[in-house]
């Protein structure tokens, strides 16, 4: 063993051992040790460039920790690890959905859109672009750049009309029809801005078509799906 190897493992022994320190210092809700422990041990990790194969696994706790205890600033940190890491490549989709929804916060939205369209030029199953799209389209939605928005929840709807009988688990069942009901939600809140009360009430009917079909399997609240026929019989009223 060369001398490089042995300060590599003397490293990795002592990122091992803050780990375990760490995990001692959360089951005592010591939560200030925990995250000095926690995060000396993954600059130890990233540091050695070790190809630990656990070290997404790592950033993902420690991003969904800090987001539960309101540091945005530094789970956004270790989910822009990932990225520069290429570390999602080859994850689960439902560990990439729920790192994406943590940076879903109105000051962080630049960085969410950067992090799904990252994340959508991995997906080849079509509800996994619709899902990935409806959030983008919901992003720009929020930022106030509805054309963008438009774009991005038509083409979600177009993705998830692909090939939409042909899913191997309920849980793509699920996400496609969440994606399509939402894209239509979306487009039918934004034609409502822009003054096309015509066009907002065909999307939000539809909503709520999508909305029935999705009833027998619990896929949406029975509250959200009066919502939308509600906001359809509105503006069928303002129309006329």
């Amino acid at each position: 063993m060369n001398i490089v190897d042995g300060i590599r493992n003397v490293l990795k022994e002592l990122a091992g051992s803050l780990l375990n320190r760490a995990i001692s210092f959360y089951d005592k809700e010591s939560w200030d040790d925990y995250i000095d422990c926690y995060e000396r041990a993954l600059a130890i990790k990233i540091g050695i460039g070790s190809g630990d194969p656990n070290l997404f696994l790592y950033l993902n706790s420690h991003a969904e920790f800090l987001s539960a205890a309101g540091d945005f600033a530094g789970a956004k940190g270790c989910i822009e690890t990932i990225l520069e890491l290429g570390l999602e490549v080859g994850r689960p989709f439902q560990e990439l959905q729920r790192l994406g929804r943590i940076l879903e916060q109105p000051d962080g939205f630049s960085g969410a859109r950067i992090y799904y369209e990252r994340i959508l030029e991995l997906q080849h199953d079509s509800y996994k672009m619709a899902t990935i799209l409806e959030r983008l389209g919901k992003i720009c939605k929020e930022q106030g750049k509805l054309s963008e928005a438009i774009d991005y929840y038509k083409r979600a709807l177009e993705s998830a009309y692909k090939d939409k009988g042909n899913l191997s688990e309920a849980i793509d069942y699920l996400d496609k029809e969440s994606a399509i009901i939402s894209s239509l939600q979306g487009l039918g809140d934004i034609l409502t801005r822009q003054g096309d009360l015509s066009g907002a009430r065909d999307y939000y009917k539809r909503a709520a078509h999508a909305s029935r079909l999705a009833a027998d399997i619990e896929a949406i609240p029975e509250a959200s799906r009066k919502l939308y026929a509600t906001r359809a019989r509105i503006l069928e009223e303002k129309s006329q």
